[in-house]
């Protein structure tokens, strides 16, 4: 009996343990005595700390490859944590951190991607293990991807059509993150060309006349809350928005306090970022806060930070995790330009924050599009 020939696509679910369409590798580590770092052997990924953008970072090499991935490949952790993507660019070993997911013919291998990536989180949440997360071969095959098939084949041109639509759409969200970052390397620019190497007067964050500096201290853990009891708690870097950080938690035994206007610098775990406060706040340990008083502008203050970062982050230390010293950071050393200087540069930083604004909510806009389209695309709903 002849198959009737339909121009209809046809949504199913494939699993991912379906060799029809799918080869499933489960890493395996070589033994470390292999590892290096001089380009020996072939290149090694263990799990998600070599995770780039879209593609891993080449970070140590393996004499002794065990499991392989291909470029084109895609890679998926399965411990600690469990779920984030990734694609392989080079051929490549891969520890048991990861598997990886060839996508045959059939299959565009990017939209096998976006689907994956789309559902990081429900992946996360298949993993178990009291030590650390992790998900087995077989709960990896059970992953079911929906594909449009069309005459009982999957159809490759509906996949690309998908996938050209959302490569525009994370462009949109690319070039966005772009323009914010082209907004902060022109502070940064002009903030040397005003000031640095003009001959200007240094002054240590220590400098009283200046300065206030307080360093954080975390009250105790007992006192921590999500119902808005006391006061919001700021502990680290891990509550820092992109100028303001975000409350999480509050505490009913405030110890050290900041200001609005008090500007938040991270000492512990990473060390150097910064926000700035806009509520009245305690802060723990993993922050300091620095107030500053007539004679200096905060936003100058705030751009020197932002310039300076990674140098105030190499000055940490620790084996465990980095971190600063209260002496350390009263004797980092800050310009001290004329008022009028610092005033122009605030007023400049002043519209710039204004343009970041704006670009902030065209990025939430386009990130609510592609996020749209994800869940479009993969309910059939895009094209077909």
């Amino acid at each position: 009996m002849i198959q009737k020939q339909t121009d209809k696509i046809e949504w199913r679910e494939v699993a991912l343990g379906d060799k029809t369409y799918f080869e499933i590798t489960m890493g395996q580590s070589p033994s470390g005595e292999t590892y290096n770092k001089e380009k020996k052997g072939t290149p090694f990924f263990q799990g998600k700390a070599e995770f780039g953008k879209k593609y891993p970072s080449v970070e140590k090499w393996t004499t002794d490859p065990c499991k392989f991935a291909k470029p084109e490949d895609i890679l998926m952790s399965v411990r600690a944590p469990v779920g984030s993507i990734n694609m392989a660019n080079i051929n490549c070993c891969i520890g048991r951190g990861l598997a990886s997911i060839r996508c045959n013919n059939y299959i565009e291998k990017d939209f096998v991607y976006y689907f994956l990536k789309l559902n990081e989180i429900k992946i996360e949440k298949l993993g178990s293990g009291s030590t650390f997360k992790a998900i087995t071969s077989k709960q990896l095959l059970n992953i079911k991807i929906p594909l449009p098939f069309l005459n009982g084949k999957p159809d490759l041109e509906t996949q690309q059509k998908i996938v050209s639509i959302l490569e525009k759409a994370e462009e949109l969200k690319s070039k966005g993150k772009k323009a914010l970052d082209l907004l902060d390397e022109y502070l940064k620019s002009l903030f040397n060309e005003m000031f640095m190497g003009k001959g200007f007067e240094e002054v240590e964050l220590g400098d009283k006349r200046y300065f206030e500096i307080i360093m954080g201290q975390s009250p105790a853990g007992s006192s921590y809350n999500q119902v808005r009891k006391g006061v919001p708690f700021f502990q680290g870097k891990k509550e820092f928005g992109e100028k303001y950080p975000i409350v999480e938690q509050w505490t009913s035994e405030p110890s050290k306090i900041a200001l609005p206007n008090d500007i938040l610098i991270s000492v512990r775990a990473p060390v150097g970022s910064i926000n700035l406060a806009n509520i009245k706040c305690c802060i723990g340990r993993g922050l300091a806060s620095i107030r500053c008083k007539k004679d200096i502008k905060m936003d100058f203050v705030y751009s020197f930070i932002k310039v300076k970062e990674k140098e105030i982050e190499s000055l940490g230390k620790g084996s465990t995790f980095k971190a600063i010293t209260s002496k350390q950071l009263l004797n980092i050393k800050i310009p001290l330009p004329p008022m009028e200087l610092q005033q122009k540069f605030a007023s400049i930083v002043e519209k710039v924050e204004k343009l970041k604004e704006k670009q902030r909510l065209e990025n939430r806009n386009a990130g609510e599009l592609f996020d749209s389209l994800m869940q479009k695309a993969f309910n059939g709903e895009l094209v077909g």
